[in-house]
């Protein structure tokens, strides 16, 4: 049988082109996963902290600092993923981006808009509701254009703290040293405590409250119709059933 040698020279050098480059994406993809999983680990642990021992019905104060660098223009997006037990108000830069009483579902926000280059400050009301546990936990993570996400700030003992609401607190120039704030007692790192690992499901349970956003895959969209008052309507779950009549919360 004739063989068309040229045809067949071609079928055989594109089958070793698509092999080539499946083997390259493959490679750079497994180096990828590597590298990012070098990144978690030597990132560092967020805390559960609060102002001294919790006590029930117990309102602190929190802040930090932390420092971005000059070429913003490189970020993708700068992430604050934070939650509190019972509940907490968050500001940026004396400007408030988040709000929750929800400790099981931890918000996650894109305060890139509130921070600049070089230095920044984090403020936090944090309050405990009954006698039961407490703390304050968060993270803000940059991400590049690449992808890669870095961990820039965690919840530990560096942050100071306040059981009274100081002048200008929440400030983005206020001192809180100067105010006389102590050092936060870190309760227990992420993971431990009552609350296991609540900041991994972060991502995924965003939490869609006004001026925040919410993560969704790409074609749909998110909105807010209703915020439910905790304290008049407790908390709602949606509720659905099984063919067998089992409950799926």
């Amino acid at each position: 049988m004739k063989t068309n040698r040229p045809w067949f020279l071609t079928v055989c050098a594109l089958a070793l082109l698509a092999a080539f480059v499946s083997q390259t994406f493959a490679q750079a993809d497994k180096a990828k996963a590597k590298d990012n999983a070098k990144t978690r680990a030597l990132s560092p642990l967020p805390y559960w902290i609060w102002v001294g021992e919790p006590k029930g019905d117990q309102t602190v104060y929190l802040r930090s600092d932390f420092k971005l660098p000059a070429d913003l223009d490189k970020v993708k997006a700068i992430m604050l993923i934070a939650t509190c037990d019972n509940v907490m108000t968050v500001y940026i830069n004396g400007k408030k981006v988040a709000q929750s009483d929800e400790w099981q579902s931890p918000v996650r926000v894109d305060i890139t808009k509130q921070v600049k280059a070089g230095d920044n400050s984090i403020a936090v009301e944090a309050m405990n509701q009954g006698a039961g546990a407490a703390g304050f936990i968060a993270q803000i993570e940059l991400k590049t254009q690449t992808s890669r996400e870095n961990t820039i700030l965690v919840s530990d003992k560096t942050w100071l703290g306040s059981p009274k609401a100081t002048a200008g607190w929440n400030g983005a120039e206020f001192d809180a040293k100067k105010a006389g704030w102590t050092s936060a007692s870190a309760l227990f790192p992420n993971g431990g405590g009552p609350w296991k690992d609540v900041l991994s499901s972060a991502g995924a349970a965003a939490v869609a409250q006004s001026g925040q956003k919410a993560n969704a895959p790409e074609g749909f969209k998110v909105d807010l119709i209703y915020t439910v008052p905790k304290a008049t309507q407790g908390s709602w779950v949606a509720l659905t059933t099984l063919p067998d009549g089992r409950l799926i919360a």
